[in-house]
């Protein structure tokens, strides 16, 4: 474990994972670091499907072969999601020259999408991530969300998602690969207007102490500016604080503000 340690140290100044390409978010996190697990959460409909999308997009375009496990989206929406981001436009105003060159671009991209949806028992789940990790090189797993990924052994939803998220570190440390999770926020009681934080998380706790890192997301439904809150980065290389990101409706693309 020494001789893990000094290259660590001879290697100091550069990152041990792969771009997030996200500026104002690998600014706080500094990179996907293999056999980490990141919580992304915040309210719903706040567009938690999407970033996800969009990060896994980056990822790819990066040509890290990625993964994106969508339970709660079809495939094809994700596929449409892609293909609007690579073309800068809306799935409805693209013409046809338009779509051809996102289409290719999408094609060129070490990208696979697990056709799914509802549902999934976890055994499933963990035979393609591993089948994508061995036959595709994955080092990038998307989930969304956690709430579909369920222990039929488990006596209540909060033990089940525990199980399930020790379950994701696990495969996370045994593939060597970075694993993004979606996770929802409990209800907010009738007149409840305050910012949601770490204890609004369904099953918090165990949410909190298993992953590497977590992300709260913060935006004023229909405005373009969100607040991306990491309140947890267990790696010395990050840090805690708050990305901000200007969101563009249109192009369903990212940046900072």
């Amino acid at each position: 474990m020494l001789d893990v340690v000094d290259m660590e140290f001879m290697d100091r100044g550069h990152s041990r994972g792969f771009k997030i390409g996200l500026h104002p978010l690998e600014a706080l996190l500094d990179a996907w670091r293999p056999g980490e697990l990141t919580v992304l959460s915040g309210p719903s409909g706040i567009g938690k499907s999407t970033l996800a999308a969009f990060l896994a997009l980056l990822v790819g375009s990066g040509e890290i072969p990625t993964l994106h496990c969508s339970f709660e989206v079809l495939p094809k929406a994700i596929i449409k999601k892609w293909l609007c981001m690579l073309g800068e436009k809306g799935f409805s105003e693209m013409g046809p020259q338009d779509y051809s060159v996102a289409r290719r671009k999408l094609a060129r991209r070490p990208m696979y999408i697990l056709d799914t949806y509802g549902m999934a028992d976890m055994a499933d789940i963990r035979r393609c991530i591993y089948d994508a990790v061995t036959r595709h090189q994955v080092r990038y797993v998307v989930v969304d969300h956690v709430g579909f990924l369920r222990d039929s052994a488990a006596d209540s939803e909060i033990a089940s998602t525990s199980s399930v998220m020790r379950e994701l570190k696990r495969w996370a440390l045994d593939l060597q690969c970075h694993i993004l999770v979606l996770a929802h926020l409990r209800k907010q009681k009738p007149g409840e207007t305050k910012q949601a934080g770490i204890e609004d998380l369904r099953g918090s706790a165990d949410l909190f102490q298993i992953a590497d890192n977590v992300v709260l997301l913060n935006r004023d439904r229909g405005g373009s500016s969100m607040k991306a809150r990491v309140l947890k980065c267990r790696d010395d290389s990050g840090k805690e604080g708050v990305a901000e990101l200007s969101f563009n409706p249109a192009t369903l693309r990212y940046s900072a503000t």
